[in-house]
């Protein structure tokens, strides 16, 4: 059943049932998250006909509908003759449609009542979305009274798509509504077409959001906000933000070169894990980062430390997967461990690394090394000092003993690419050749990773660093090399050591989402729990929740009276024990005096009046 709208033959609305739901945000905030944007509101306005130019109650006004739409389009000074399309009210009723008509200018739900309104809005915005018009469904013969000819009016009779204008104009439509007491109320709508750039104002953005928690309950929501009161730790995933720079940060992958649940959990982790094993057990950091690569999270730069290079390399495209195959850590700058530990030593123990201006690793046999610890522990007992677990002393002399040189030169000169990476997001500066000479440099000489850290500061190119590894081993070495300086870097880990290695990487990822909209979006879809159907997923544009199901169950006093009224017990002269609130039992009991049974407590009068029996026995 439909309304007869604007034809000669309406004789009256059909109604409809419906319920309708706006969500209706900001259109910079809509933009900024990534949200599905069907349409832009650019004015609403509502007003009364009064009793003006009326025949009774429930007909509405020309008069008033008229100053209506001069008033929106005036005030929006906006040309009436680029509105492509009027969503009329049409309620298929000859006096309405005729009146609508002729001072403007429901077929396909019915009139819906107090929602025909919003369902019109509803309507236009899937027809915005979709750039097609529907048509005036069952439309035959026009309403003689509607002047179409004057007022050059079209009824729809098919789907119509819309016109691309000149100069990439945008669409305007406009929607009527008016309520059966005299209101009336007008829409102007706007098609919506997305920026093609974002252009970074540099701004701070003027966020006062303190934190993020991700929960599934109520108690888990509890013990977050509790934690986060203390400053203390939280079991859940929660994400402490921090002012960031507007629109897009600048990552930078930094692998160290130094966790099972992923493996597990993450089919793509796994998927890079067992093609790695056959090459070489003892290195995640490609898995890891193809993982963030299919999050759509890609760096503006790559640095690496030491034996990390071989990773670095492969995400650079710079090493094929196939080619990727005793130390003590003090707490020092350059200079003063060459001059308080090295000097008159170099040709036994070198500095291997330099991290920060106050940190540095050194190089050499263990017989020296053990020596330079217990000086350490001697004269300078408040320098911190780490031996390192590993097999050889890389970034010393101790390499050219293996004699290796020739061989790596020769074995690695003709290494490949592989590619993984955005072109559009990354670009790289390919100004060091990566060859065998480069390998055995590597293996070879110092490990200079501050002076790659200050090149970074020097020229902006990263603001956040994600740590790819087991384990942060060089985010203390980051804060370090920014103390002098007045920026503030987000330094993230992957994974953490004796740590969930699920929320550790969810935790980071939340925090990377700043950076790019659609970065839980992607999430989601390598995970394949959207619902699909011929290839198209239901709810894309839908945040996910996972609902905690639970009894919410209420009743009130009568009704929990009534139907435990059979379960209790009922006491010959009590009666029935009473349900409320009250901390002592209590009884009601309805006593027939008339009845046999109850014929003794006629006698109990005082005066002339019949009282109540009061308490004679106690009963156990």
């Amino acid at each position: 059943m439909w309304c007869r709208s604007f034809k000669a033959d309406a004789n009256g609305y059909a109604k409809g049932d419906d319920l309708c739901l706006l969500l209706l945000k900001r259109l910079d905030g809509a933009e900024r998250d990534g949200d599905r944007i069907y349409c832009v509101l650019r004015d609403v306005l509502s007003g009364h006909d009064g009793n003006e130019d009326k025949i009774n109650f429930i007909v509405p006004s020309a008069v008033g509908q008229r100053r209506l739409l001069e008033n929106i389009y005036s005030r929006n000074n906006f040309d009436t003759r680029k509105i492509l399309f009027v969503e009329a009210h049409r309620t298929g009723t000859p006096v309405d449609d005729s009146i609508e008509a002729n001072c403007l200018i429901k077929s396909n739900l019915g009139h819906t009542a107090g929602a025909a309104g919003v369902a019109s809005l509803i309507k236009v915005a899937m027809c915005m979305y979709h750039r097609d018009i529907t048509a005036n469904i069952q439309f035959t013969s026009l309403n003689p009274k509607i002047e179409a000819q004057k007022y050059d009016l079209h009824i729809l009779q098919k789907f119509v798509p819309f016109p691309y204008l000149p100069n990439n104009e945008k669409i305007s439509i406009g929607v009527n509504s008016f309520g059966m007491g005299g209101t009336t109320r007008h829409v102007i709508i706007k098609e919506y077409q997305p920026n093609k750039t974002l252009i970074e104002n540099g701004h701070i953005d003027e966020n006062h959001i303190q934190t993020i928690f991700v929960l599934l309950n109520r108690q888990q929501l509890q013990e977050q906000i509790n934690a986060f009161l203390i400053e203390q730790a939280s079991p859940g995933l929660s994400i402490i933000s921090r002012p960031t720079k507007s629109l897009l940060q600048k990552i930078c992958f930094v692998f160290s070169g130094q966790g099972p649940q992923l493996y597990e959990s993450e089919a793509l982790f796994n998927k890079w894990i067992n093609l790695i094993d056959g090459e070489m057990t003892k290195i995640n950091n490609v898995a890891l980062t193809a993982l963030f690569v299919s999050w759509n999270i890609y760096p503006s730069s790559i640095i690496s430390h030491s034996v990390g290079d071989q990773a670095a390399a492969f995400v650079a495209d710079h090493l094929s997967l196939e080619e990727t195959v005793h130390m003590l850590a003090v707490s020092m700058s350059e200079e003063d461990a060459q001059n308080k530990l090295l000097k008159g030593i170099e040709y036994l123990a070198c500095i291997a690394v330099v991290n920060s201006p106050r940190s540095v690793t050194i190089s050499g046999d263990e017989k020296t090394i053990d020596e330079i610890q217990q000086i350490l522990s001697i004269s300078y007992p408040n320098v911190f000092k780490a031996r390192l677990c590993i097999e050889n002393a890389f970034h010393s002399y101790q390499m050219d003993r293996f004699d290796i040189e020739k061989e790596m030169l020769s074995s690695l000169s003709d290494i490949r690419g592989l590619p993984l990476k955005d072109p559009q997001q990354i670009e790289l500066n390919d100004n060091i050749p990566v060859d065998g000479q480069y390998w055995w440099s590597n293996v070879r000489q110092t490990v200079r990773f501050y002076d790659a850290i200050t090149s970074i500061i020097k020229d902006k190119t990263a603001n956040v660093f994600l740590e790819i590894s087991p384990h942060p081993v060089l985010a203390t070495s980051i804060r370090e090399c920014y103390e002098l300086t007045n920026q503030q870097p987000l330094i993230l880990p992957t994974l953490k050591r004796k740590e969930n290695e699920q929320i550790t990487l969810l935790t980071s990822l939340a925090q990377l989402t700043t950076s790019s909209p659609y970065v839980w979006q992607q999430y989601f879809h390598t995970r394949q729990i959207l619902p699909m159907k011929n290839n198209e997923k239901y709810f894309n544009n839908f945040p996910l929740y996972k609902f905690h199901l639970s009894l919410c169950w209420y009743e009130s006093k009568d009704s929990t009276i009534q139907r435990l009224a059979n379960r209790i017990p009922t006491h010959p002269l009590l009666g029935i024990r009473q349900l409320n609130e009250q901390t002592s039992a209590t009884w009601k009991s309805l006593i027939n005096i008339n009845l046999s049974q109850h014929a003794f407590l006629k006698d109990y009068k005082i005066q002339v009046a019949r009282r109540s029996l009061g308490p004679r026995s106690t009963q156990s």
